[in-house]
């Protein structure tokens, strides 16, 4: 029996994926991780990024000095690493502010420190990816 992806026609992204048809597109397996791509009816293939945040370390000394670097590594669709191909800059949100991070030469990565003590969000809010990265570090208070 064959499977079926829902495209929305006015986006060409994929929206459902079904083992019946309702503006499908038929594939060999039923692969979920097609969901949120966008499909090239002229060539038949699916693209789409996600994205990963890792971090050096777990937590940091909140004394506005000590800091974890937050490293992106971007994969396509179908888990192929995609770090040398990708070059669009990315929006991360710092603890609820956003920032643009474009590539260097070693990848998309940011320092992260502060001076208040907590735990700090980051993480990426970009529509260029099917999924979003998320990591956070503690920043522990500097004691006497």
């Amino acid at each position: 029996m064959p499977n079926y992806y829902q495209v929305d026609s006015n986006t060409n992204k994929v929206v459902a994926a079904a083992f019946s048809p309702n503006i499908m597109v038929e594939t060999p397996t039923l692969d979920d991780r097609v969901l949120g791509c966008t499909y090239d009816p002229a060539t038949g293939t699916f693209t789409g990024y996600k994205i990963m945040l890792t971090k050096d370390k777990s937590y940091i000394m909140a004394d506005g000095a000590e800091t974890a670097r937050i490293t992106a590594s971007i994969k396509t669709w179908d888990d192929q690493d995609a770090n040398d191909t990708y070059t669009d800059p990315i929006l991360f949100v710092i603890d609820g502010t956003p920032k643009l991070v474009t590539k260097k030469p070693d990848g998309y990565w940011i320092e992260y420190k502060t001076a208040t003590p907590g735990t700090k969000q980051i993480r990426t809010q970009d529509d260029h990816f099917i999924a979003q990265g998320s990591v956070s570090v503690l920043a522990v208070e500097v004691g006497p």
